[in-house]
């Protein structure tokens, strides 16, 4: 093992911008967009959630073997827990029951990712050490809650550290992905059972028109000008969710809009000047589904938020993308175009050690696997 044996050290910072992009970017994997210096820069000017960064960069003598983002903010811990009717009453009696300060390896904008990167081999000491940064940031600010996410099956294979740290494991929210293995929306709608591909055309045909057999959209370029009209309109959104992963400000997207005009996209359908939008970055032939900004649902008039999807899809099939990360909301309504669930996991540490017991053994009520139905789309399921 490369790093057996080896002491590893981190050196902190307040600012990403105190880090030369070339050295952080260093440490990234080769499809990394979301823990990346340009990404991180927007997150931080942002304050998304009024949140307190802290950026470790991991080193054994001059060797780069890591990085990792600390983030203190206020978390919904219903998120993970569910929505259930019990959530919901609690939630209506005592609004902030399950509003929680917490200390988290990652940002405060939840894109399914993880912000911890290892070199392999020094997995071990990497670990210990952010552990041992965690908690003395958490004492600096008085936090009592650590959580390090998401990390996808086969990273828990080398993240069982966390468990000699005091950690324990639990469910996050699934990711939802897809491998695009069609060159047109005609090849994948021949593709899908009668059903699936009956309930496609009857939303694409409520905004296209009755013959239609593919969507209707447009593309558009992101600015500072439209970033202002798309925060209004995400907002309407956030108000009609049950669950909120985080609230993003207008500050995120100004600084999101003004710093990726050749990667991100706006991708809108609809009529009447009613139209939903989604927030698209494209990288290294990959399509990541960001955000949906939609005034009103119009899902009886128009299936907004569908043909976004099928929207997205066409787009996709255009510029020849390989795979669409599509995000982890609205998963029966991804499910059914062939969008397949990812688990991912969260290590959590109360660290009271009373707390810490009590919560380990509630750790599957606590943060339970979500339940998510699994339909046969596709005439012939397409290869793994």
């Amino acid at each position: 093992m490369a790093g057996e044996g080896k002491s590893v050290t981190a050196v902190r910072y307040e600012h990403i911008a105190e880090i030369p992009e070339e050295v952080w970017d260093k440490t990234c994997d080769e499809l990394d967009p979301f823990h990346r210096h340009a990404f991180l820069l927007v997150t931080e000017a942002a304050k998304v959630e009024n949140s307190i960064a802290r950026y470790l960069l991991f080193k054994n003598d001059e060797r780069m073997t890591g990085s990792a983002v600390l983030s203190i903010f206020y978390v919904d811990l219903a998120i993970f827990i569910g929505n259930n009717s019990v959530i919901r009453l609690i939630k209506k009696r005592r609004p902030n029951f399950f509003q929680l300060k917490m200390l988290f390896c990652g940002t405060p904008v939840s894109l399914g990712q993880s912000n911890l990167r290892i070199e392999p081999g020094y997995e071990d000491e990497v670990i210990h050490c952010l552990a041992e940064e965690m908690k003395a940031f958490a004492k600096e600010h008085g936090i009592r809650h650590l959580v390090a996410k998401e990390f996808r099956e086969e990273e828990m294979k080398t993240r069982k550290r966390f468990r000699s740290e005091k950690f324990f494991s639990g469910f996050s929210i699934p990711y939802m992905n897809m491998e695009v293995r069609w060159n047109s929306f005609e090849a994948f709608l021949q593709q899908l059972r009668s059903p699936y591909r009956r309930a496609v055309l009857r939303s694409i045909r409520k905004i296209a028109g009755n013959d239609a057999n593919k969507p209707v959209y447009s593309v558009q370029p992101i600015s500072c000008a439209n970033a202002k009209s798309f925060y209004k309109d995400y907002l309407a959104v956030m108000d009609r969710a049950a669950v909120k992963l985080e609230t993003l400000n207008q500050n995120f997207f100004e600084e999101f809009f003004t710093s990726y005009p050749d990667k991100a996209k706006l991708i809108s359908c609809g009529l009447n000047g009613d139209e939903a939008r989604a927030l698209i970055l494209e990288e290294k032939n990959e399509l990541f589904f960001l955000l949906v900004a939609r005034r009103n649902a119009r899902d009886d008039e128009q299936d907004s938020y569908y043909n976004l999807l099928y929207s997205i899809l066409d787009y996709a099939f255009t510029r020849r993308v390989k795979r669409l990360h599509m995000g982890q909301t609205s998963y029966w309504a991804k499910a059914r175009i062939g969008c397949v669930a990812e688990e991912e996991y969260l290590y959590y540490q109360p660290l009271n050690p009373v707390m810490r017991f009590l919560l380990k053994n509630l750790s599957l009520l606590l943060f339970p696997k979500t339940k998510l139905k699994t339909p046969h789309v596709f005439k012939i399921d397409p290869d793994p």
